[in-house]
């Protein structure tokens, strides 16, 4: 009996073992992935990607050593300490140990399904660390994603009919009420979009269904605490990552996110994309897209047919809005490095610790640190100052965030009929603001982000 329990402790030790070499693995897997990507480059000159590339071995081979060798070595020879030990104080060779019986096999296998069996800390997470690894695997491997598009396309594109239809851009400065717009037009059913169900081959949505397709069991409040509920199927900001794929993250910069041309063929493949997205020919492509003002002039003159929902935010409330998310962003990246990770994958600057204003002509921010609230009025006014000179467009449409909260149904009715789209849903709940005690703002300031808001409310819908 103390045999089998011997055995028993060796399969258990060996379970360990491989769950301790779950770090190094990863690493491997995720280095495998990098130099995958860095063959796949098709940006960087010569000289440049073989350098890369070097490097890119160099780490494949040391984390191959490190994740799988010696580590392996290394358990196997502390599983069998238990055996030799056995070996030793009973006298018996290893060569007469039972290793046929129906016992000595129950015991390995329970042993070493034991110790997976206690949940980590780790798993009860949003996302598993396996899910991790896949994110990193993906979304920080841009060439990765721009392959798996060109397949995307490749297999699926010609079974997607063209549409002359415009497609519909939700937008305006973060905490504006974007993403409570976004989610009551798509309630319509009138529309298509990405969902946290496309999470992460954002750019293979097809081909990932195949995959996983998986269904809303239970919505969860997001990490705003904004009492915004998501799931699965709920539609977001995620068509950014298209632009950092073909624009190689050229509107990123150290400081700010600039203004940017996007090329003809890029235009063009983005129309792909939306079609790629769609379930069926009468829907209508949808997007969140906060970044949407760095690009607008340069889609304005492709040949794509969009109009565009800016919401607008009382400019007090806004700043108290963004100050209190970047307050609360910055320590949810200091208590975990993923969260911060994932923002910059979907080209999400807008606060936190990985936070990028605008570069849109003016500096009013740069006077003021992040955790005054006059930086993110002043944010507000270069932002909606910029904008005004777009409002008078034919496409562009300015949605109050006061009526979007408090008479949603309302303002769907006055949508429809400007977008001549049948939009209607079961679920117009006004939504109720979270108040906050106000800082104290500069008066300047304040007086011109009053006259801009009330210039901007003469062409609210």
């Amino acid at each position: 009996m103390l045999y089998y329990g011997t055995v028993f402790l060796a399969a258990t030790l060996f379970s360990v073992g491989l769950l301790l070499m779950q770090r190094p693995f990863f690493q491997f897997a995720y280095n495998t992935t990098a130099l995958l990507n860095a063959v796949l480059d098709d940006v960087s000159d010569e000289d440049i990607k073989q350098k890369k590339l070097i490097e890119k071995v160099g780490k494949l081979l040391m984390s191959m050593l490190i994740a799988f060798l010696l580590p392996l070595a290394l358990n196997l020879s502390i599983c069998l300490i238990p055996l030799f030990t056995y070996s030793y104080y009973f006298g018996v060779e290893p060569e007469a140990f039972d290793t046929t019986s129906v016992y000595f096999s129950g015991c390995m296998l329970v042993g070493g399904i034991v110790p997976f069996l206690f949940p980590s800390a780790k798993n009860q997470e949003d996302y598993s660390p396996w899910s991790r690894l896949l994110h990193r695997m993906i979304l920080d491997h841009p060439f990765i994603s721009k392959q798996l598009f060109l397949i995307e396309r490749k297999l699926y594109l010609r079974n997607k009919p063209k549409t002359d239809k415009p497609f519909l851009l939700v937008t305006g400065l973060a905490r504006a009420g974007t993403t409570a717009l976004t989610q009551l037009l798509f309630r319509s059913g009138a529309f298509h979009s990405l969902s946290y169900a496309n999470m992460p081959f954002l750019m293979a949505p097809n081909l990932w269904k195949k995959f996983y397709d998986p269904k809303d069991s239970e919505l969860k409040e997001r990490a705003h605490g904004d009492n915004l509920q998501f799931g699965y199927e709920t539609v977001e900001a995620l068509e950014e990552q298209f632009f950092k794929t073909f624009t190689n993250n050229g509107f990123i910069s150290e400081n700010h996110l600039q203004r940017h041309e996007i090329p003809q063929k890029v235009t063009e493949l983005y129309a792909d994309y939306q079609r790629l997205t769609a379930e069926s020919p009468e829907s209508t492509y949808l997007a969140k897209n906060n970044n949407l003002i760095l690009r607008y002039v340069s889609l304005t003159e492709s040949a794509l047919k969009f109009n565009v929902l800016v919401v607008v935010r009382d400019p007090i409330d806004h700043a108290k809005s963004l100050l209190r998310q970047h307050k609360r962003f910055s320590m949810l990246h200091d208590a975990d490095a993923f969260t911060l990770e994932y923002m910059n994958w979907l080209g999400h600057h807008e606060f936190g610790k990985n936070h990028k204003p605008f570069d849109l002509g003016e500096d009013l921010h740069s006077k003021y640190e992040l955790d005054n609230i006059n930086y993110w009025l002043a944010c507000w006014i270069e932002y909606y100052a910029y904008l005004t000179q777009f409002v008078n467009d034919s496409n562009v449409i300015l949605v109050s965030y006061e009526t979007l909260a408090s008479r949603p149904a309302d303002l769907l009715d006055k949508l429809s009929t400007k977008l001549a789209m049948p939009l209607t849903t079961s679920s117009n709940e006004p939504y109720v603001s979270r108040s906050a005690e106000t800082p104290e703002v500069d008066k300047a300031l304040e007086a011109r982000a009053r006259e801009l808001h009330s210039s901007l409310s003469d062409s609210f819908l």
